[in-house]
């Protein structure tokens, strides 16, 4: 992972070089994954954050939902359920009004992995619900098969076992 975060720096240095700010953008949000993965969560929020802040200026909507995402994901890594909620919800909403079902989907099950996360089962099935849904819609049977299991393991900890089984 060192490595990874040190060839992602090296890219957004070329990329600050060139001056192309779309090009920066995307290398603050490569670097943010990458400190995301090694677990630098406060080094992962300030460059995603800055990746949203310049494709927000682009008017780039679905780089913007993405980094949005991904700043959701190093929310709830840190616990910080409220604001993974919110993030994933912004991310959400910009996939709807760019028409990407498939985005949505995915925000949702996040959401719900939140939810399950802080142990609000009904919350968290009805969010993964919502996400099998949207994937049979868009023919993503993996993301289906695995907002099931989803499905399952709340009611598993919901200790409804009877409807865990039928789920997974």
């Amino acid at each position: 992972l060192d490595d990874l975060v040190a060839v992602r720096q090296i890219a957004w240095d070329a990329a600050r070089a060139l001056g192309t700010r779309s090009t920066e953008a995307e290398a603050f949000g490569y670097l943010g994954m990458a400190y995301l993965r090694a677990r630098r969560f406060d080094d992962s929020e300030d460059n995603l954050k800055r990746a949203v802040e310049i494709f927000q200026e682009l008017g780039d909507r679905q780089s913007v939902s993405v980094s949005l995402g991904h700043l959701g994901t190093v929310s709830a890594e840190t616990r910080g359920f409220e604001r993974a909620i919110a993030y994933f919800s912004e991310a959400k909403e910009i996939y709807c009004e760019i028409g990407d079902r498939h985005g949505q989907g995915v925000m949702i099950t996040n959401i719900g992995a939140v939810y399950l996360e802080r142990r609000k089962f009904q919350e968290a099935i009805e969010c993964f619900t919502e996400g099998i849904d949207v994937f049979r819609e868009d023919g993503d049977r993996k993301a289906e098969a695995q907002a099931a299991n989803n499905i399952g393991n709340a009611y598993g900890q919901a200790d409804q076992f009877e409807m865990a089984v039928s789920w997974l």
